[in-house]
């Protein structure tokens, strides 16, 4: 049995995207927290960036993490230091799927 215990070294804030209506009538778009999670966080690069990118085209980025109520939603997004990472696609692994395995998309903010 496969297990990602010991490699969840890193800290991601996980956020929600939210929308604010103001009295005026106009939508607000921003980012909620939604609390820090260990996970492995991995650049891929060479033949494990093609493997990922047969899953979703765009990926850049791996995370690994445990689950937590189910996975996690594509309209949630990772930040990891100074890096924003937008999910494209969210795999459970392992037999009993404690973990789930997260492509994501390095967004430049500005």
């Amino acid at each position: 049995m496969m297990t990602f215990d010991g490699r969840l070294k890193d800290v991601v804030t996980v956020e929600k995207l939210t929308e604010t209506q103001e009295d005026s009538g106009k939508v607000t778009r921003g980012w909620a927290s939604q609390g820090t999670r260990r996970a492995q966080v991995e650049t891929l690069f060479g033949r494990k960036l093609l493997e990922a990118q047969t899953e979703a085209a765009t990926t850049d980025t791996e995370v690994i993490m445990r689950r937590f109520d189910g996975l996690i939603p594509t309209q949630y997004r990772f930040t990891f230091g100074t890096r924003t990472l937008r999910i494209i696609r969210v795999v459970g692994v392992e037999l009993r799927h404690r973990f789930m395995q997260v492509f994501c998309k390095e967004e430049v903010v500005v």
